[in-house]
C-alpha cells in the first residue's frame, strides 16, 4: 500500500528507471501487478542516504521515550490506516489534461 496515487508512483519509479536506480517489469501471469528491483546504483544511493536518515530520524525523536515513540507510531500507523481506507470515497479536483483546460 502507498498513499501516493497511482499515476504519481508511476512517474516516479519511471524517472528513477531513467537514472538506472531501479527497473520495473511485469510479472508473468498477472498482467496487473509490476516488479520493481533496486539496481546497484539504487543500493548504492541507499547506502549513502540511509545515514543521513537514521541521524535525522533519532534527532527529531530524541525528547520522546521508547513508550512515547511507540505510541506515535501507533497512532500515526491507525491515522495512515483510516485515510488509506477512505481514500476511494475522496476524489480532488480532476486535473487538466492540456494547457486549453486550465
Amino acid at each position: 500500500r502507498t498513499s501516493v496515487n497511482l499515476s504519481t508512483l508511476s512517474r516516479l519509479v519511471g524517472a528513477m528507471e531513467r537514472v538506472r536506480l531501479v527497473r520495473r517489469r511485469r510479472v508473468v501471469g498477472n498482467g496487473r501487478t509490476v516488479k520493481i528491483d533496486l539496481l546497484p546504483l539504487g543500493r548504492k544511493r541507499c547506502r549513502e542516504f540511509l545515514p543521513f536518515a537514521l541521524a535525522l530520524e533519532k534527532r527529531i525523536t530524541r525528547r520522546f521515550s521508547a513508550a512515547e515513540l511507540r505510541a506515535l507510531r501507533d497512532l500515526l500507523g491507525r491515522l495512515y490506516a483510516a485515510v488509506a481506507d477512505d481514500a476511494p470515497a475522496v476524489k480532488g479536483p480532476r486535473r487538466a489534461q492540456t494547457m486549453k483546460e486550465l
